[in-house]
Protein backbone atom coordinates (compact mmCIF):
# COMPACT_ATOMS: atom_id res chain seq x y z
CA UNK A 1 0.00 0.00 0.00
CA UNK A 2 2.88 2.26 0.63
CA UNK A 3 4.80 1.81 -2.10
CA UNK A 4 1.22 2.57 -4.40
CA UNK A 5 1.09 5.84 -2.51
CA UNK A 6 4.42 6.69 -4.15
CA UNK A 7 3.80 5.42 -7.76
CA UNK A 8 0.78 7.84 -7.38
CA UNK A 9 2.94 10.88 -6.12
CA UNK A 10 4.97 10.42 -8.76
CA UNK A 11 2.56 10.47 -11.50
CA UNK A 12 0.66 13.46 -10.17
CA UNK A 13 4.32 15.41 -10.41
CA UNK A 14 4.90 14.41 -13.51
CA UNK A 15 1.13 16.26 -14.75
CA UNK A 16 2.63 19.11 -12.87
CA UNK A 17 4.19 22.40 -15.33
CA UNK A 18 7.65 23.13 -14.10
CA UNK A 19 7.60 26.55 -15.65
CA UNK A 20 5.87 29.49 -13.94
CA UNK A 21 3.07 30.94 -15.91
CA UNK A 22 3.87 33.58 -18.51
CA UNK A 23 2.35 36.87 -18.27
CA UNK A 24 1.44 38.64 -21.95
CA UNK A 25 0.86 41.86 -22.60
CA UNK A 26 -1.00 42.79 -26.35
CA UNK A 27 -0.04 46.02 -27.48
CA UNK A 28 -1.50 47.91 -30.56
CA UNK A 29 -4.99 49.16 -31.95
CA UNK A 30 -7.92 47.68 -33.43
CA UNK A 31 -6.75 45.09 -34.81
CA UNK A 32 -5.53 43.93 -31.50
CA UNK A 33 -8.37 45.32 -29.79
CA UNK A 34 -10.82 43.15 -31.43
CA UNK A 35 -14.71 44.07 -31.95
CA UNK A 36 -18.12 43.23 -29.84
CA UNK A 37 -21.06 42.91 -31.96
CA UNK A 38 -24.62 42.82 -30.69
CA UNK A 39 -25.54 40.89 -33.47
CA UNK A 40 -23.74 37.99 -32.58
CA UNK A 41 -23.41 35.63 -29.07
CA UNK A 42 -23.30 36.62 -25.72
CA UNK A 43 -22.33 34.35 -23.04
CA UNK A 44 -19.73 31.59 -23.72
CA UNK A 45 -17.78 31.82 -26.82
CA UNK A 46 -14.84 30.22 -28.03
CA UNK A 47 -14.10 33.98 -30.75
CA UNK A 48 -15.61 32.64 -34.21
CA UNK A 49 -18.91 33.83 -32.92
CA UNK A 50 -17.44 37.58 -31.87
CA UNK A 51 -17.52 39.83 -34.85
CA UNK A 52 -14.13 40.33 -34.67
CA UNK A 53 -12.05 38.02 -31.74
CA UNK A 54 -8.11 39.25 -32.70
CA UNK A 55 -5.69 37.39 -32.47
CA UNK A 56 -5.02 37.57 -29.29
CA UNK A 57 -7.43 34.76 -28.43
CA UNK A 58 -6.17 32.69 -30.72
CA UNK A 59 -2.36 32.86 -29.91
CA UNK A 60 -3.20 32.30 -26.41
CA UNK A 61 -5.28 29.21 -27.36
CA UNK A 62 -1.80 28.24 -29.34
CA UNK A 63 0.24 28.54 -25.87
CA UNK A 64 -2.69 26.50 -24.26
CA UNK A 65 -2.12 23.91 -26.94
CA UNK A 66 1.25 23.36 -26.31
CA UNK A 67 1.41 23.05 -22.65
CA UNK A 68 2.34 26.79 -21.91
CA UNK A 69 0.54 28.37 -19.03
CA UNK A 70 0.05 31.99 -19.53
CA UNK A 71 -2.44 34.58 -18.89
CA UNK A 72 -2.79 38.25 -20.54
CA UNK A 73 -2.23 41.59 -18.38
CA UNK A 74 -2.62 44.89 -19.47
CA UNK A 75 -5.28 47.79 -18.87
CA UNK A 76 -8.14 47.42 -21.28
CA UNK A 77 -10.32 44.27 -20.11
CA UNK A 78 -12.81 44.50 -23.09
CA UNK A 79 -13.61 44.15 -26.49
CA UNK A 80 -14.38 47.48 -28.50
CA UNK A 81 -18.28 47.72 -28.52
CA UNK A 82 -18.53 45.08 -25.58
CA UNK A 83 -19.74 47.68 -22.59
CA UNK A 84 -21.46 45.58 -20.25
CA UNK A 85 -21.78 42.19 -22.17
CA UNK A 86 -20.09 39.18 -21.07
CA UNK A 87 -17.74 37.04 -23.63
CA UNK A 88 -16.04 34.28 -21.63
CA UNK A 89 -13.70 32.50 -24.10
CA UNK A 90 -12.30 28.95 -23.55
CA UNK A 91 -9.76 26.53 -24.64
CA UNK A 92 -10.90 23.90 -27.35
CA UNK A 93 -7.93 21.80 -26.50
CA UNK A 94 -8.25 22.52 -22.25
CA UNK A 95 -12.04 23.94 -21.61
CA UNK A 96 -11.11 24.34 -17.85
CA UNK A 97 -8.54 27.07 -19.13
CA UNK A 98 -10.28 30.41 -19.91
CA UNK A 99 -9.02 33.41 -21.34
CA UNK A 100 -8.45 36.65 -19.84
CA UNK A 101 -9.57 39.33 -22.12
CA UNK A 102 -6.68 41.93 -20.59
CA UNK A 103 -4.94 44.12 -22.81
CA UNK A 104 -2.92 47.32 -23.87
CA UNK A 105 -5.29 47.54 -27.29
CA UNK A 106 -7.32 50.89 -28.27
CA UNK A 107 -9.24 51.23 -31.01
CA UNK A 108 -7.84 54.72 -33.24
CA UNK A 109 -4.92 54.70 -31.13
CA UNK A 110 -1.45 56.50 -32.13
CA UNK A 111 1.93 55.55 -31.07
CA UNK A 112 1.67 58.85 -29.15
CA UNK A 113 -1.97 58.71 -27.95
CA UNK A 114 -0.92 55.22 -26.77
CA UNK A 115 2.18 56.98 -24.77
CA UNK A 116 0.21 59.83 -23.30
CA UNK A 117 -3.24 58.33 -22.61
CA UNK A 118 -6.34 60.05 -22.78
CA UNK A 119 -9.95 59.53 -24.42
CA UNK A 120 -10.08 56.48 -26.98
CA UNK A 121 -12.70 55.33 -28.71
CA UNK A 122 -14.21 52.84 -26.09
CA UNK A 123 -14.82 56.08 -24.38
CA UNK A 124 -12.05 55.71 -21.22
CA UNK A 125 -10.09 58.12 -20.01
CA UNK A 126 -6.90 56.35 -19.87
CA UNK A 127 -3.86 57.42 -17.91
CA UNK A 128 -0.50 57.58 -20.01
CA UNK A 129 1.46 54.23 -20.61
CA UNK A 130 4.10 54.33 -17.21
CA UNK A 131 0.60 54.98 -14.95
CA UNK A 132 -0.86 52.16 -16.99
CA UNK A 133 2.06 49.87 -16.50
CA UNK A 134 2.96 49.90 -12.98
CA UNK A 135 -0.94 48.84 -12.68
CA UNK A 136 -0.53 45.45 -13.42
CA UNK A 137 2.47 42.61 -13.15
CA UNK A 138 5.68 42.98 -15.21
CA UNK A 139 4.84 41.41 -18.46
CA UNK A 140 7.47 38.69 -19.36
CA UNK A 141 6.39 38.56 -23.52
CA UNK A 142 4.95 41.27 -25.20
CA UNK A 143 3.49 41.48 -28.66
CA UNK A 144 3.18 45.02 -30.35
CA UNK A 145 1.74 45.96 -33.10
CA UNK A 146 0.92 49.29 -33.23
CA UNK A 147 1.54 52.36 -35.88
CA UNK A 148 -1.00 51.48 -38.89
CA UNK A 149 -3.61 54.95 -37.83
CA UNK A 150 0.05 56.89 -37.46
CA UNK A 151 0.75 59.37 -39.98
CA UNK A 152 3.40 58.29 -42.50
CA UNK A 153 3.96 60.82 -45.42
CA UNK A 154 7.09 61.97 -44.44
CA UNK A 155 10.54 61.06 -42.91
CA UNK A 156 9.83 63.35 -39.70
CA UNK A 157 6.49 61.65 -38.99
CA UNK A 158 8.22 57.94 -39.70
CA UNK A 159 10.95 59.19 -37.37
CA UNK A 160 8.49 59.99 -35.06
CA UNK A 161 6.61 57.00 -34.84
CA UNK A 162 9.95 55.40 -34.73
CA UNK A 163 10.78 56.75 -31.62
CA UNK A 164 7.53 56.29 -29.61
CA UNK A 165 7.94 52.43 -30.58
CA UNK A 166 11.20 52.66 -28.88
CA UNK A 167 10.22 54.58 -25.79
CA UNK A 168 7.23 52.06 -25.76
CA UNK A 169 9.70 48.96 -25.38
CA UNK A 170 11.91 51.29 -23.48
CA UNK A 171 8.89 51.29 -20.56
CA UNK A 172 8.53 47.54 -20.68
CA UNK A 173 12.03 46.71 -20.19
CA UNK A 174 12.46 49.55 -17.21
CA UNK A 175 9.57 47.21 -15.75
CA UNK A 176 10.69 44.11 -16.62
CA UNK A 177 14.42 44.02 -17.95
CA UNK A 178 14.28 40.21 -18.42
CA UNK A 179 11.16 41.33 -21.05
CA UNK A 180 11.12 39.64 -24.28
CA UNK A 181 9.52 42.02 -26.80
CA UNK A 182 7.95 40.81 -30.58
CA UNK A 183 7.66 43.73 -32.79
CA UNK A 184 5.74 43.12 -35.94
CA UNK A 185 5.74 44.16 -39.29
CA UNK A 186 2.20 45.80 -39.76
CA UNK A 187 -0.13 43.92 -42.08
CA UNK A 188 -1.25 47.06 -43.42
CA UNK A 189 2.19 47.45 -45.06
CA UNK A 190 2.75 50.79 -43.78
CA UNK A 191 5.75 52.72 -44.10
CA UNK A 192 7.02 52.27 -40.98
CA UNK A 193 7.70 48.49 -41.84
CA UNK A 194 11.29 49.80 -43.05
CA UNK A 195 12.28 50.41 -39.43
CA UNK A 196 10.88 47.35 -37.53
CA UNK A 197 14.02 45.44 -38.00
CA UNK A 198 16.11 48.66 -37.04
CA UNK A 199 13.87 49.53 -34.26
CA UNK A 200 14.55 45.75 -32.74
CA UNK A 201 18.17 46.12 -33.26
CA UNK A 202 18.60 49.47 -31.55
CA UNK A 203 15.79 48.21 -28.40
CA UNK A 204 17.94 44.70 -27.93
CA UNK A 205 19.89 43.89 -24.95
CA UNK A 206 21.52 41.45 -23.07
CA UNK A 207 19.30 40.62 -20.68
CA UNK A 208 15.70 41.76 -23.00
CA UNK A 209 14.92 39.65 -26.50
CA UNK A 210 13.54 42.06 -28.84
CA UNK A 211 12.40 40.09 -32.38
CA UNK A 212 10.99 41.59 -34.97
CA UNK A 213 7.51 39.67 -36.49
CA UNK A 214 6.91 40.29 -40.84
CA UNK A 215 3.45 39.97 -40.23
CA UNK A 216 3.15 41.87 -44.08
CA UNK A 217 4.27 39.41 -45.86
CA UNK A 218 2.17 37.00 -47.06
CA UNK A 219 -0.74 38.59 -45.65
CA UNK A 220 -4.00 38.63 -47.81
CA UNK A 221 -5.70 41.99 -46.62
CA UNK A 222 -8.98 41.04 -49.90
CA UNK A 223 -9.66 37.87 -48.27
CA UNK A 224 -8.29 37.90 -44.72
CA UNK A 225 -10.41 41.13 -43.27
CA UNK A 226 -13.49 42.61 -43.00
CA UNK A 227 -12.38 45.71 -44.69
CA UNK A 228 -9.31 45.41 -46.11
CA UNK A 229 -7.96 46.43 -42.44
CA UNK A 230 -9.40 44.47 -39.91
CA UNK A 231 -8.52 40.49 -39.79
CA UNK A 232 -11.48 38.54 -40.32
CA UNK A 233 -10.99 34.69 -38.18
CA UNK A 234 -8.25 33.68 -41.00
CA UNK A 235 -6.31 36.99 -40.56
CA UNK A 236 -6.14 36.82 -36.71
CA UNK A 237 -5.16 33.10 -37.20
CA UNK A 238 -2.23 33.50 -39.56
CA UNK A 239 -0.99 36.57 -36.86
CA UNK A 240 -1.56 34.28 -34.00
CA UNK A 241 0.55 31.99 -35.98
CA UNK A 242 3.22 34.12 -36.98
CA UNK A 243 3.10 35.40 -33.26
CA UNK A 244 3.39 31.55 -32.04
CA UNK A 245 6.67 31.05 -34.72
CA UNK A 246 8.34 33.72 -33.35
CA UNK A 247 8.00 32.98 -29.96
CA UNK A 248 8.64 29.70 -30.21
CA UNK A 249 12.18 30.39 -32.42
CA UNK A 250 13.37 33.21 -29.72
CA UNK A 251 12.37 30.41 -27.00
CA UNK A 252 13.76 27.15 -28.51
CA UNK A 253 16.57 25.13 -26.66
CA UNK A 254 20.59 26.78 -27.09
CA UNK A 255 23.31 26.31 -24.83
CA UNK A 256 26.12 27.11 -27.40
CA UNK A 257 27.11 31.14 -27.07
CA UNK A 258 27.52 33.13 -29.83
CA UNK A 259 31.23 33.35 -31.40
CA UNK A 260 33.36 36.18 -30.28
CA UNK A 261 33.26 39.49 -31.76
CA UNK A 262 36.18 40.99 -33.97
CA UNK A 263 37.31 43.61 -35.29
CA UNK A 264 36.78 46.03 -31.86
CA UNK A 265 38.08 49.25 -32.97
CA UNK A 266 37.45 52.83 -31.59
CA UNK A 267 37.06 56.24 -33.98
CA UNK A 268 35.15 59.54 -33.50
CA UNK A 269 37.13 60.26 -30.22
CA UNK A 270 35.62 63.30 -28.42
CA UNK A 271 36.08 64.88 -24.49
CA UNK A 272 32.56 62.77 -23.30
CA UNK A 273 32.03 60.28 -25.62
CA UNK A 274 33.69 57.89 -28.59
CA UNK A 275 32.40 55.19 -31.64
CA UNK A 276 33.24 51.47 -30.96
CA UNK A 277 32.46 49.27 -34.35
CA UNK A 278 32.93 45.81 -34.65
CA UNK A 279 32.36 42.89 -36.52
CA UNK A 280 28.71 40.45 -36.52
CA UNK A 281 29.02 37.50 -34.37
CA UNK A 282 27.30 34.32 -35.45
CA UNK A 283 25.19 32.07 -33.55
CA UNK A 284 23.02 28.78 -34.39
CA UNK A 285 20.00 30.58 -33.88
CA UNK A 286 20.49 34.29 -33.97
CA UNK A 287 22.45 37.24 -31.71
CA UNK A 288 20.33 39.06 -29.81
CA UNK A 289 22.58 41.92 -28.58
CA UNK A 290 25.89 42.88 -28.19
CA UNK A 291 27.11 43.70 -24.54
CA UNK A 292 29.87 46.79 -24.64
CA UNK A 293 32.21 46.93 -21.46
CA UNK A 294 34.22 49.44 -20.77
CA UNK A 295 36.99 48.78 -17.58
CA UNK A 296 35.56 45.79 -16.77
CA UNK A 297 32.02 47.34 -16.38
CA UNK A 298 28.70 46.45 -18.56
CA UNK A 299 28.02 50.10 -20.12
CA UNK A 300 25.33 49.62 -22.97
CA UNK A 301 24.00 47.12 -25.49
CA UNK A 302 22.77 47.22 -28.75
CA UNK A 303 21.87 45.07 -31.52
CA UNK A 304 24.15 46.88 -33.99
CA UNK A 305 27.52 46.43 -34.76
CA UNK A 306 28.39 50.17 -33.82
CA UNK A 307 27.26 52.29 -31.48
CA UNK A 308 28.58 55.81 -29.97
CA UNK A 309 28.87 55.61 -26.04
CA UNK A 310 28.25 58.46 -24.43
CA UNK A 311 28.82 60.15 -21.13
CA UNK A 312 32.09 59.19 -20.76
CA UNK A 313 34.60 61.21 -18.70
CA UNK A 314 37.73 63.90 -20.29
CA UNK A 315 40.55 63.26 -20.33
CA UNK A 316 40.59 59.59 -19.20
CA UNK A 317 42.06 56.57 -20.71
CA UNK A 318 39.00 53.38 -21.34
CA UNK A 319 39.44 49.84 -22.76
CA UNK A 320 36.46 48.61 -24.11
CA UNK A 321 35.41 44.90 -25.16
CA UNK A 322 32.04 43.62 -27.03
CA UNK A 323 30.74 40.49 -26.36
CA UNK A 324 27.37 38.60 -28.07
CA UNK A 325 24.64 37.38 -26.21
CA UNK A 326 22.02 35.31 -28.43
CA UNK A 327 18.07 34.68 -27.69
CA UNK A 328 18.38 32.49 -25.02
CA UNK A 329 20.81 34.74 -22.88
CA UNK A 330 24.44 32.58 -23.85
CA UNK A 331 26.89 34.89 -23.82
CA UNK A 332 30.11 35.26 -25.61
CA UNK A 333 33.80 35.57 -24.25
CA UNK A 334 34.15 39.42 -24.58
CA UNK A 335 36.75 40.61 -27.90
CA UNK A 336 39.65 41.67 -27.57
CA UNK A 337 40.16 45.38 -25.57
CA UNK A 338 40.52 48.22 -27.80
CA UNK A 339 41.95 51.34 -25.18
CA UNK A 340 40.89 54.93 -25.88
CA UNK A 341 41.63 58.18 -24.03
CA UNK A 342 38.91 61.24 -24.54
CA UNK A 343 40.01 64.61 -25.47
CA UNK A 344 39.72 68.16 -23.14
CA UNK A 345 36.74 69.27 -24.31
CA UNK A 346 36.28 72.62 -24.95
CA UNK A 347 32.36 74.26 -24.75
CA UNK A 348 32.21 77.93 -26.17
CA UNK A 349 29.59 80.72 -26.67
CA UNK A 350 29.22 82.67 -30.06
CA UNK A 351 27.62 85.71 -29.20
CA UNK A 352 26.58 87.86 -32.30
CA UNK A 353 25.67 91.65 -32.58
CA UNK A 354 25.77 94.25 -34.94
CA UNK A 355 28.07 96.65 -32.67
CA UNK A 356 24.82 98.13 -31.07
CA UNK A 357 22.46 95.41 -30.31
CA UNK A 358 22.69 91.53 -30.09
CA UNK A 359 20.79 89.58 -33.39
CA UNK A 360 18.80 87.35 -32.89
CA UNK A 361 18.37 84.20 -35.46
CA UNK A 362 21.38 84.51 -36.71
CA UNK A 363 22.34 81.28 -38.45
CA UNK A 364 25.60 80.21 -37.16
CA UNK A 365 27.68 77.08 -38.83
CA UNK A 366 30.85 76.13 -36.54
CA UNK A 367 32.32 72.39 -36.68
CA UNK A 368 29.73 71.95 -39.29
CA UNK A 369 27.25 72.25 -37.11
CA UNK A 370 24.23 74.83 -38.06
CA UNK A 371 22.75 76.81 -35.33
CA UNK A 372 20.58 79.71 -34.68
CA UNK A 373 21.35 82.51 -32.46
CA UNK A 374 18.41 82.56 -29.35
CA UNK A 375 16.71 85.98 -28.13
CA UNK A 376 20.36 86.97 -26.05
CA UNK A 377 22.47 86.14 -29.57
CA UNK A 378 23.99 83.78 -28.51
CA UNK A 379 24.40 80.45 -29.45
CA UNK A 380 26.73 77.39 -27.64
CA UNK A 381 28.80 74.28 -28.86
CA UNK A 382 29.89 71.80 -26.17
CA UNK A 383 32.93 69.37 -26.05
CA UNK A 384 35.04 70.11 -28.98
CA UNK A 385 38.56 68.59 -29.44
CA UNK A 386 41.21 71.16 -29.76
CA UNK A 387 41.85 71.78 -33.12
CA UNK A 388 40.86 74.40 -36.29
CA UNK A 389 37.13 75.08 -36.90
CA UNK A 390 36.08 77.12 -39.82
CA UNK A 391 32.91 79.12 -38.92
CA UNK A 392 29.84 81.06 -40.92
CA UNK A 393 27.77 83.38 -39.40
CA UNK A 394 24.87 84.90 -41.64
CA UNK A 395 21.54 86.73 -41.72
CA UNK A 396 19.50 88.31 -44.12
CA UNK A 397 20.00 92.08 -44.63
CA UNK A 398 23.77 91.42 -43.22
CA UNK A 399 27.12 90.98 -44.34
CA UNK A 400 28.08 87.04 -43.82
CA UNK A 401 31.15 86.73 -42.05
CA UNK A 402 33.24 83.40 -41.94
CA UNK A 403 36.49 82.40 -40.53
CA UNK A 404 38.71 80.13 -38.75
CA UNK A 405 39.04 79.87 -34.97
CA UNK A 406 41.78 77.58 -33.30
CA UNK A 407 40.91 75.76 -29.80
Amino acid sequence: MKKRCVLLAAVLLTGMSLFAQIKIVCIGNSITHGKYSRGHATGTSIGDSLYEMSYRFWFWEKLDSAGISATMVGYHTKYFDQWGNTVVSHSRFHPANTFVNNHEAYYGIRTYGFLAGGWNGDGLNCPNFDTRLAGYGAPDLALIHLGTNDSSDTPGQILQTKNNLKQIISKLQSRNPNVTVLIAKLISKNKINDSINLIAAESAKGTSVVYPVDMATGFNNTGWTFDWVHPNAIGQKFMAQKWFDAYKFVTQADAVAPSVPAGLAVSNIKATEVTLSWTASTDAIGVNAYNIYANGVLIASTGLTKLTIKGLTASTLYSFKVSAVDYKKNESAQSTGVNATTTVGYDISITVNDGTAVIQNADVTFAGVKKSTNVSGVVSYIDLASGSYNYTISKKGYQTLSGTFNL
